[in-house]
């Protein structure tokens, strides 16, 4: 719960995940007119863990998945919910016949 207030308040709102890399998976070049490396990934052998941060490795990440999820599991439990008062009224209605 705390996971989902603070996606809804904003506070956390980037993703960081681990990796492994097939041989030669990367490679570094150096970027004159920003004077830092910059890494290149051209093989992901395999994603080992996807976390939903506030300060990330990749600043270009997005938590756009996890909101979407969320909405998706708040619509199921209003779906429940109803379904279930449904169920209450039918039941009821049998009973009183």
């Amino acid at each position: 719960m705390d996971l989902a207030e603070n996606l809804r308040n904003g506070n956390i709102n980037q993703c960081s995940f681990g990796f492994s890399l097939d041989e030669n998976g990367d490679e570094f070049r150096y970027d004159e007119k920003e004077n830092i490396y910059k890494r290149t990934l051209n093989k992901i052998k395999e994603v080992v863990d996807i976390s939903l941060v506030t300060y990330p490795a990749y600043k270009d990440s997005s938590v756009a998945p996890a909101l979407r999820s969320l909405s998706k599991i708040k619509e199921n439990e209003v779906e429940q919910r109803e379904l279930e008062h449904r169920k209450r009224k039918l039941k009821l209605e049998l009973e009183l016949l």
